[in-house]
């Protein structure tokens, strides 16, 4: 930014309204790609830049706090905002990724980490945990409740677990355009971290479902020793009553599934004796691999048949789909409540909306629109030039056998 423009937007900045100001600062701003061990780098910011967000913290309004909140790069006006602002504006600074640039454990941090763990509201810590903007040693002193860590409550520290499930950082694999393996190491690195809390927290029910929440999304890690003896301190679903039709399953039962994931989807997961495990293996099985896949409804019923329509192998295929359909109106309904049929109308909205290439070939056949139209004159092209080849091949094959 030249000279003059920097005297220009500083005159706007200090007269506009603070509604425009805001603008200004969400237009000039730019968010860290996640899922590259260099998209958590701070974005950088030119000269000019640091005049006007102290300008703008001079004002001293409450939606330009707000804004410098969520958009700002400075640190030392950061600093002050978070010391003046109220619990949004705290708020919007510990989700904000100019805390990686600046650090949290440096001499003159932007936010007093320590104090934040042993004071802050509930919404604060919520904030922090779900910061995706942070480097791995960040979340592993969390998980592992190290350094400033250490001094979080038991109640915090489940609080926090439990919402950084919710942070798109563990649920973003590493996606990198330059190779470089150390940066590919370190990245994934707290992945197996926070698959191992599974076999470091004390096993009950609590727990169960915090870390059902918290592994919900986060990616499998490469390797993790002792599989099987995680999953098996996991058992501990209280024992269920032979005339108790309304069951439902505890959380333990569904961390189990969830810690499955980790095994492979093979015969012994498919006869495992726990139903836990089964679901995972419905889940994730190859229908190319167990052609007769829609037997295993006689196996376990609406059980198999609630957790196969998560399956994406199932929603990719056609024919497959078509099958996944017919079980799903086939299944017996004995309350008459149409529970599988809705399933599978949830699921396929979910996924004509994800993936609506899965679906083109249906959907093309009587459509006029002008993509289907493309898509079929495209098609139609394909097999003509198959069809071509064929001929082509089958002519130069005649020419030899004459010559």
């Amino acid at each position: 930014m030249k000279r003059y423009e920097k005297r220009i937007t500083a005159s706007f900045l200090w007269n506009c309204s603070p509604e425009k100001a805001y603008e200004w600062l969400s237009k000039n701003w730019e968010e860290p790609k996640v899922g590259g061990f260099r998209g958590f780098a701070r974005t950088e910011f030119d000269s000019a830049r640091r005049p006007l967000e102290y300008l703008l913290y001079r004002r001293n309004d409450p939606l330009i706090d707000i804004g410098l909140a969520q958009y700002g790069y400075v640190s030392s006006v950061l600093k002050r905002v978070f010391r003046r602002g109220d619990s949004g504006v705290r708020c919007a600074i510990l989700a904000s990724p100019a805390l990686l640039g600046c650090g949290l454990l440096q001499n003159d941090p932007i936010v007093n980490l320590s104090a934040v763990l042993k004071k802050g509201h509930f919404s604060e810590l919520e904030a922090l945990a779900s910061n995706p903007y942070m480097n791995t040693d960040f979340y592993e002193n969390l998980l592992n409740r190290q350094k400033y860590f250490a001094e979080l409550t038991d109640k915090n520290f489940k609080i926090m677990v439990y919402h950084l499930g919710d942070n798109p950082r563990l649920a973003t694999e590493y996606d990198e355009d330059f190779f470089d393996g150390w940066a590919d190491y370190h990245y994934n690195r707290i992945f197996k971290t926070a698959w191992e809390l599974a076999a470091n927290v004390p096993a009950t029910q609590e727990w169960a479902y915090i870390l059902n929440h918290f592994l919900s999304d986060t990616v499998l890690p490469f390797n993790l020793d002792n599989k099987t003896q995680v999953i098996d301190r996991w058992r501990i679903d209280p024992p269920k009553e032979n005339n108790d039709s309304y069951y439902v399953p505890p959380n333990s039962f569904y961390l189990r599934s969830r810690l499955a994931d980790l095994l492979e989807a093979n015969d012994e997961l498919l006869n495992s004796p726990d139903l836990a495990l089964r679901r995972s293996f419905y889940r994730r099985f190859l229908p190319w691999d167990y052609k007769d896949w829609p037997d295993f409804l006689k196996k376990d019923g609406e059980e198999f048949l609630e957790t196969a329509c998560w399956n994406p192998k199932l929603w990719s295929n056609q024919t497959e789909r078509k099958k996944l359909s017919a079980l799903a109106w086939d299944c017996p309904d004995p309350h008459s409540d149409m529970q599988m049929p809705n399933l599978y109308k949830g699921r396929e909205s979910y996924y004509r909306k994800e993936h609506p290439e899965w679906f083109y070939e249906e959907d093309d056949e009587f459509s006029s629109e002008p993509d289907a139209i493309n898509r079929q004159t495209n098609k139609l092209l394909t097999k003509i030039d198959k069809k071509l080849e064929n001929l082509m091949f089958r002519t130069d094959e005649k020419q030899k056998k004459w010559w």
